[in-house]
């Protein structure tokens, strides 16, 4: 498993939603599932996403480029900093500590990259 030394598992007690084409290829959206619960996170369903003012803060919508319209028509009241893409998965995995969310999807469904940056600066 992945996992930080005393530190437990990268994703314990995070929540993910991969959007349809939140993947980094096609078919991968059963590797990145397995990525996230390897790393300690759990994903959801659709029909189990929280809502907008619930959502703790460590749900995540694992989102891409190709899903801007997507996110906007089907998850327009979460917070930018609640979408972010593959990449902030297979990077806080490699790096052992979550990453800030690299993706801002604003109110016309643009989906503008930020730099990630770790959690915390040491």
């Amino acid at each position: 498993r992945a996992r930080v030394e005393k530190k437990g598992p990268v994703f314990k007690g995070w929540t993910f939603f991969i959007t349809p084409k939140g993947h980094v290829n096609k078919g991968t959206v059963l590797q990145l599932e397995i990525i996230v619960a390897c790393a300690g996170g759990t994903t959801l369903p659709k029909s189990q996403v929280p809502a907008p003012g619930r959502a703790p803060s460590t749900f995540r919508v694992i989102t891409s480029d190709e899903d801007k319209g997507w996110c906007r028509a089907n998850l327009p009241a979460f917070d930018r900093g609640t979408f972010c893409n593959a990449e902030f998965v297979l990077r806080s995995v490699f790096r052992q500590e979550p990453m800030k969310t690299s993706l801002d999807v604003d109110q016309d469904g643009v989906a503008a990259r930020r730099q990630s940056k770790r959690m915390d600066h040491k």
